[in-house]
């Protein structure tokens, strides 16, 4: 008896369509359940390409009919290429041969072609382009690869053509050179059919079946989900359903017959849909039965996903519920507020939708690379509270364990000709298989990235291989240059003062072995010194050895060898990355046959391009459905449907991807209905990604700029919504579908308690939202355990110069300085202030201490504080020439001699070492002008000085900067370094109310009779009168801490702020700011004379 289910139909090409997915499911599940194949045989459902909905529809099918075992979950292209090669003959090569029209092997067979180019007019172009690359054949032969890779697929009638020497396409410019590479491919003597020539001889097979023919056909054949293959797999099937039943299960919105949508977002974005109902009809089309779906409910997004089903615009704008949340576009500041955005949208959805599970919600993001790091940090922080937590996977994640170990191996092979910068060796340690195998801990790799900035190293192994790139073969601050200082430093230590050298020293620099030795690991560090020399030895000579050019079938030993001694893998996912890459190396043995010349040797650039695909081939087997919110790219899970569906990341530019297609790519030039359009595609997955949604619609994109607040564009597919959504709700739909974010999450606006879309669920974030902290210091802090018993001269004038950072740093043990371990990859040309300061002070250091200026030259080029050549003659003239007077007026002192500090002040031992001293006082020097924190750490000495013997202290500085001391009694001496001892005793409790350029401001106001004054109230001598601020010298401070104009002031200084955070006024009570002032300055001011002392 005939079967009339149309679910269950007899053979020929049949079209199921439906706008969602689910009553296609329930039609494909029906017809298994009906009419069950017998134990024998396997049900062949094909779904295109789409690992992700395989594997949805394998769980459906299994908790629909109780088991999915006996499936054949293919997809069309496998299903055609396996039917070919059991019925046509040579379609396929022998058993573990790779097929040699598959692109690998079709680069490998360019290659030589494109190395020794025919003296022929139709190569021009070839050869024009390999001349700008300086002759790199393997990039250009992949690419061409790829372009014949495509034609057998999409282009065989005009690859048939190229073979009988035909030319269809004679306006297409690169036409000649393509038809002539191709012919060369095909007419080499192999006996395995091209791809495109054993599919066309397949379907002509399918044509005319023998009983061979018949058997080889599965019972019946499903296509579910999207028409996503090419025609030509399409027309098989046509063929396979002359014999057994064929059916496509389409998702397909609107009526499929119909030449143009009406609905205007499926005519702005579902174009490419129609292209394969094109396809369809020119095949001889089908028996189409769509099928009726009712989306159900009231809600926007389900007025919208019924008006693309009828493929109908609404005739006039529906009213859209106030209260409606199932439609949201979120407009925020960076990728990173997107995700935390997305969080609390999430969180709100499971609190109001009924039984929402993580497994209902998919969140979509193009840009993967982009916002799979950033999932990880704002779903799966590490700190983040319970209640904001929530399960999530990221599918085919580019950034997990396994993919990273394939490209830590892919970034070591780019090492050979590449610069080998500092951070290309520190971000090659950051990979935990590198690190292992160099016997180097996490912890240990900020020591290392310190040392090897200090020792000067920018880029380039050797100064042979600097030569490489065309320049001077010179060491400077090449990986040898620094390791052989840090070496030296660790052997030698830092070279000696070379006022305490020899002259035949000082003459060379004191240099050593022609190095001057970094002393910054010292013994302490030998060890881990040690191993990561010994490493990168290692990994230097492995890479030189694989310079010499071998045979194909020889590389893979060679590059084993290299993998087993840069790598060490102890995980799963790091042996599985270990095995993989060994596969890959493998793969060029079996390569060496299908290569144009396999006797030829190839060099390691032809094999390391090979190599570079590597990560991309990489299967993880990480599961799809997992039971919590999945992430994955917008094709990974096309058409499954989601309670809840986010599209993140619809920035123009970003989304749809740009057309990237060469110029020289044929199906590009004269594209056909049902050709590849990755940019089509993409608008055609936002569409199904609406469609996909059942519950809630979550769409967001960068619109802002996190620097200037400027409006960004959005995604044409965005901006085809938002119009559509204006059409279906009236001009004000924005106003209620959009959110517009605030730059940062604790913006008070997100806990104002008013309800709404601007609402956070992180209460961390509300602390930023509150009202401002109070003061930070608002209480002193406790009394220290410890009792001050030394203190040095240096801890003096720290406490006494900068309070703020004194009791941040000493009490409170943080830090707020900004330290700059960012490794330098380029050798200095140009230097900053500060580093020119440095090459200054390491200039007048030398002239003080007698070094030639050909040794100072050398020093200073040797510690790789100087460009090479001219640019670091240029430095080194100018900094001796500002450098020569300061050392001229230091040098007229003669000859100086340290002098130890140990004096019992205010119960505490007061001890330092005045380093330079002569029978006339003390004496500094500075490379720059003298300061007022200089003048503090002056006055210090000077008094530490003054209390131990009478003498003058002096301060040499640039610019006429310099001041001296007279000499002070010694009981003033001592008197005003008890008044200091107090301050540090007071500064360790909290807050001093003294602001460094402040404080010197507003004593400099102040009369030389108020200074001498209150000067000796400090002293002990004289007593203190009723003290009230002086206004005029209250203004100057007030400058001198906050000035729009001024840069250089006390609130710049990041401890001052801290200290001062939470204060309407920093100088209040205003009296207690002046007393401390005047305690410091007006001893300091009294006694300080411009210039040195006659």
């Amino acid at each position: 008896m005939k079967n009339t289910d149309p679910f269950v139909p007899e053979p020929g090409f049949h079209v199921v369509t439906a706008p969602r997915l689910e009553p296609l499911f329930d039609a494909l599940a029906d017809t298994l359940a009906r009419d069950p194949l017998p134990p024998t045989e396997t049900e062949t459902v094909l779904v295109a390409q789409n690992v992700g909905l395989r594997a949805w529809l394998t769980k459906a099918l299994a908790d629909r009919l109780g088991c999915a075992a006996a499936l054949d979950l293919g997809t069309p292209v496998t299903f055609a290429s396996d039917l070919a090669q059991a019925l046509v003959q040579h379609a396929s090569p022998g058993d573990g041969e790779r097929h040699p029209f598959d692109g690998g092997p079709l680069a490998w067979r360019l290659a030589p072609v494109l190395g020794s180019l025919p003296d022929d007019p139709a190569f021009a172009p070839l050869a024009a382009y390999l001349s700008k690359t300086g002759g790199q054949v393997m990039p250009l032969a992949k690419r061409v690869a790829a372009l014949f890779d495509d034609y057998q697929v999409y282009r065989p009638d005009v690859l048939a053509a190229w073979a009988r020497g035909e030319d269809p396409l004679p306006e297409f410019a690169h036409g000649a050179w393509q038809r002539a590479l191709w012919r060369r491919l095909v007419e080499d003597g192999r006996p395995t059919l091209d791809r495109a020539s054993g599919l066309l001889a397949l379907a002509r097979t399918l044509r005319q079946p023998d009983e061979r023919t018949l058997a080889q056909l599965p019972p019946r054949i499903a296509v579910f989900g999207a028409l996503l293959f090419p025609p030509l797999y399409l027309r098989i099937l046509r063929e396979a359903a002359a014999h057994v039943p064929v059916t496509l299960y389409a998702v397909t919105p609107g009526d499929a017959s119909r030449e143009t949508h009406a609905h205007p977002l499926l005519r702005a974005l579902a174009g490419r849909s129609r292209h394969y109902w094109t396809v369809l009809a020119d095949l001889g089309g089908g028996a189409r039965q769509p099928l009726a779906v009712e989306t159900g409910g009231a809600t926007a997004l389900h007025q919208l996903q019924a008006a693309l089903a009828a493929d109908t615009p609404p005739a006039a704008p529906l009213p859209l519920d106030p209260e409606d949340g199932s439609i949201r576009v979120h407009d925020c500041h960076s990728p990173t507020r997107e995700l935390e955005a997305l969080r609390d949208c999430l969180l709100d959805a499971f609190a109001q939708i009924p039984d929402l599970r993580p497994a209902d919600v998919l969140v979509i993001a193009p840009d993967l690379d982009t916002y799979a790091p950033l999932v990880d940090a704002v779903f799966g922080a590490e700190d983040a509270a319970p209640e904001l937590r929530i399960p999530y996977h990221v599918a085919e994640h580019p950034h997990a364990p396994a993919r990273r170990v394939v490209e830590a191996f892919v970034r070591a092979l780019r090492l050979h000709e590449g610069r080998v910068t500092a951070s290309d060796l520190l971000d090659l340690l950051g990979t935990p298989v590198v690190r292992r195998a160099a016997n180097i801990s996490e912890e240990e790799l900020p020591r290392l990235r310190a040392w090897i900035r200090e020792a000067g190293v920018c880029w380039g192994l050797t100064a042979e291989k600097k030569g490489t790139f065309g320049l001077p073969e010179d060491d400077l601050h090449t990986w040898r240059f620094g390791l052989d200082r840090l070496l030296l430093g660790v052997m030698t230590g830092d070279p000696a003062p070379l006022a305490d050298a020899t002259s035949e020293t000082a003459s060379r620099a004191g240099l050593v072995l022609g190095h001057l030795p970094c002393d910054v690991a010292g013994l302490g560090g030998a060890d881990l010194l040690g191993r990561f020399c010994e490493w990168a030895e290692a990994l230097f000579s492995a890479l030189d050895a694989l310079d010499r050019p071998a045979r194909l079938d020889e590389w893979p030993a060679r590059i084993v060898q290299f993998l087993d001694g840069a790598f060490r893998a102890e995980t799963e996912d790091e042996i599985t990355a270990i095995v993989h890459l060994r596969q890959q190396a493998q793969e060029l043995a079996r390569l060496h046959g299908l290569a144009g010349s396999p006797d030829e040797p190839v060099t390691f650039r032809t094999v390391r391009s090979h190599l570079d695909g590597a990560a991309e081939q990489i299967e993880t087997r990480e599961p799809y459905l997992t039971g919590r919110v999945t992430v994955a790219r917008p094709v990974a899970l096309r058409h499954a449907p989601h309670r809840v569906v986010a599209f993140l990341g619809l920035n123009d530019g970003v989304y749809p991807a740009p057309d990237l297609a060469p110029d020289f790519d044929l199906v590009a030039h004269a594209p056909r209905p049902g050709d590849a359009d990755p940019r089509g595609l993409d608008k055609q997955l936002f569409v199904d990604a609406i469609l996909a949604a059942r519950d809630r619609l979550i769409l967001s994109y960068v619109g802002r700029s996190q620097k200037d607040n400027a409006e960004r564009a959005a995604s044409v597919c965005l901006d085809a919504f938002r119009d559509a959504a204006r059409r279906h709700w009236g001009a004000d739909a924005d106003r209620q579908l959009v959110v517009e974010h605030r730059l940062q999450p604790f913006a008070a606006d997100y806990f104002s308690g008013g309800g709404g879309p601007l609402a956070s669920y992180a209460a961390q974030h509300r602390v930023g939202a509150a009202d401002p902290p109070g003061a930070f210091f608002a209480t002193p802090l406790p009394d220290p355990e410890d009792e001050v018993e030394t203190i040095s001269l240096a801890a003096l004038a720290d406490a006494w110069t900068n309070p703020s950072r004194f009791v941040v740093r000493r009490r409170l043990r943080a830090s707020l300085d900004l330290d700059d371990d960012a490794l330098r990859d380029d050798e200095p040309i140009e230097l900053n202030a500060l580093e020119q300061y440095h090459v200054r002070e390491a200039a007048l250091t030398g002239m003080i201490d007698g070094l030639t200026p050909d040794a100072l030259a050398e020093r200073l080029r040797r510690s790789g504080q100087i460009p090479g050549g001219a640019p670091g003659a240029s430095v080194l003239a100018r900094a001796c020439k500002e450098a020569l007077p300061i050392a001229q007026e230091v040098k007229a002192w003669g000859a100086t001699d340290p002098l130890a500090v140990a004096l019992e002040v205010e119960g505490v031992r007061l001890v330092g070492t005045l380093e330079r001293t002569t029978v006339r006082g003390a004496l500094r020097y500075r490379a720059g002008k003298v300061r007022e924190k200089h003048l503090i750490a002056a006055w210090i000495d000077h008094l530490a000085l003054c209390a131990q013997r009478p003498g003058v202290t002096c301060t040499v500085g640039a610019d006429g900067t310099s001041r001296h001391f007279e000499a002070v009694p010694k009981d003033d001496a001592v008197a005003w370094l008890a008044a200091l001892v107090k301050g540090y005793k007071r500064a360790r409790r909290g807050r001093l109310p003294l602001y460094e350029k402040a404080s010197h401001a507003y004593a400099k106001k102040m009369s030389a009779k108020q200074l001498a004054h209150f000067a000796d109230v400090t002293a002990g001598r004289a007593t203190a009168e009723a003290f009230r601020p002086n206004d005029s010298a209250m203004r100057e401070a007030r400058k001198g801490f906050s000035d729009a104009w001024n840069d250089f002031t006390d609130d710049a200084d990041a401890y001052v702020q801290l200290a001062t955070r939470g204060l309407e006024d920093p100088f209040v009570p205003e009296d207690h700011f002046a007393r401390w002032a005047l305690g410091l300055w007006a001893p300091l001011l009294t006694h300080v004379r411009e210039g040195v002392p006659a």
